[in-house]
């Protein structure tokens, strides 16, 4: 009996390890992305090649490739090793492999973050997202779910292990994503009046706004003309949280936003991305 329990547990230690092997397999292979890099109008988008080459239990490897628009023949590639967790992963080594720096201007910056960056992953439709936040800008992959992850694991494995981001609940949406109040408002009246734009050049921003923890607003797209939504003011604190479903042709996310209330309108500006939400607080006594 006692030889049997072993070898029961030897079996059962097997199993765990080969499914939490099996299903990060999608994980494996070519995912072509950009890096919108912040502040800088000499290269504000930069393509990126990423190249999973092994899996080993929640342990991955494999190569970083950035490249200039402009000429693909400028680039730095990194060999990078991290770790896989349910719904993100992080990079714990990052090695340049080769580089060659832009002409006359500039050198390239190791962006691809450290064991505090976390690179979320979904799906969305027939593909799967990658997005996360690094010192130098907003990295997003996207590749299509084919055949060959079908072949190293079952379709709805991934679903289980990826958050879908098109089926999230409200609940979900707000804790996902952490939420940074810009403005706190003292208000009298008992009614709220948001007029929503984009922001400068129309460039295909859209949100969702969730007002004291429901959906309002889902999936808007902001124009130059303005969205008005009118809100009810509760006794206590009242909050606007603006959500960025995608990051515009011009990341971040950001909303130009006229609040009407106490007979007075004030304007305000609100910036959010695929890391973190903005939001106003109202306070009505």
């Amino acid at each position: 009996m006692h030889y049997k329990l072993i070898a029961i547990s030897v079996i059962a230690f097997l199993t765990i390890t080969a499914c939490s092997c099996q299903n990060y397999q999608w994980f494996l292979g070519n995912w072509k992305g950009t890096n919108a890099v912040y502040h800088n109008s000499y290269t504000p988008i930069i393509n990126l090649e990423l190249n999973i080459t092994k899996i080993e239990g929640l342990e991955y490897e494999g190569f970083v490739k950035s490249s200039w628009p402009k000429d693909t023949s400028v680039h730095i590639t990194n060999y990078i090793k991290g770790k896989l967790y349910k719904t993100y992963f992080v990079t714990l080594k990052v090695e340049p492999i080769s580089k060659k720096e832009f002409p006359n201007s500039g050198r390239w910056r190791t962006c691809q973050g450290d064991d505090t960056t976390k690179y979320y992953f979904w799906k969305e439709n027939n593909n799967i997202i990658i997005t996360g936040e690094t010192g130098c800008g907003i990295v997003e992959y996207i590749r299509e779910i084919d055949q060959s992850m079908n072949d190293n694991v079952k379709l709805g494995s991934i679903e289980d292990n990826i958050a879908r981001k098109d089926s999230l609940a409200v609940g979900t949406l707000l804790t996902k994503r952490p939420i940074d109040t810009t403005k706190t408002y003292a208000i009298k009246s008992d009614s709220i009046e948001l007029r929503l734009f984009d922001d400068g050049e129309i460039d295909g921003d859209i949100v969702s706004i969730v007002y004291n923890g429901k959906m309002v607003v889902n999936k808007l797209e902001l124009k130059a003309t303005s969205y008005i939504l009118k809100l009810p003011a509760n006794k206590g604190t009242n909050t606007v949280v603006l959500y960025a479903e995608n990051l515009g042709k011009k990341p971040p996310n950001t909303a130009f936003v006229r609040i009407v209330y106490d007979g007075k309108e004030v304007p305000l500006y609100l910036s959010s991305d695929y890391i973190k939400s903005s939001a106003i607080s109202f306070i009505r006594d």
